[in-house]
Formats: structure tokens, sequence, C-alpha cells
């Protein structure tokens, strides 16, 4: 049933993701940490943790929002942005939680979309 789930989520597109250039982070049984990312991320944490941290990017707000594909699985995937980043969240869980844990959360046009699906894990969002 997980495995039916997980591919669901991977198979249902979205027209945004055509538009950036991706960069993958997988981790099964260890752990990923990223700083300064642009473009497209995908996070995907089996059994173990990955960080993502958007704290030093710096965007035109002209630009098309960021986009991030965090799926945790039996796992966790924090995602840190900036204070005044405004952070659109499209979230599916199964088992797990998808929670926004930043002080404030401003509202506008999208600086970054989150992709999270959760299945016995948490996606978080941190400032």
């Amino acid at each position: 049933m997980l495995v039916v789930l997980y591919g669901a989520t991977l198979v249902v597109g979205r027209s945004r993701r055509n538009r950036i250039v991706r960069t993958d982070g997988t981790t099964v049984f260890g752990g990923v940490g990223t700083t300064d990312v642009d473009g497209v991320r995908t996070a995907t944490a089996v059994f173990e943790d990955a960080d993502l941290d958007f704290r030093a990017v710096d965007r035109d707000p002209d630009d098309p929002p960021l986009a991030v594909e965090a799926t945790a699985v039996f796992g966790d995937v924090d995602v840190r942005v900036p204070e005044d980043w405004v952070v659109g969240v499209d979230a599916a869980s199964v088992f797990g939680a998808v929670r926004d844990r930043r002080r404030r959360a401003p509202t506008g046009t999208p600086d970054l979309v989150v992709d999270a699906t959760a299945v016995f894990g948490d996606v978080t969002l941190f400032d």
C-alpha cells in the first residue's frame, strides 16, 4: 500500500515543474544536507532525515517561485526559508505530518512552493 501511495505521488505532475531546472537529493538510511539551493529541489528521505536550506538564496521578486518536492517515508525533511518568504504548500500525508513551524507566515505571491508528501514521517517548514 505504501509503495502504491508513494508511486502515485511521483506520477502526478505539476505544470510548474517544466519551467525550472531540477536538482535531486535522495537519502535511504543516510542523511542529505543542502544549502544555497535554487531551481527545483527534490528531497526524498527514507528511514532518515534531509535538510533543505533556502535562507541564503537571493531571489528577484519578479522571478517565478522556486519549487521543492519533499517526500518523507519513515523519515523527516526540514525546509528552512528566510523569514520574509511567502511559502505555498501542497501537502499529502499518511500517518505523518506536514507542519509550518515558522514564527510568522507572510501572505502574498509565493516565493517557494513546497509539494510535500509524508508517509510515517514529517515535512516541516522552519525560518
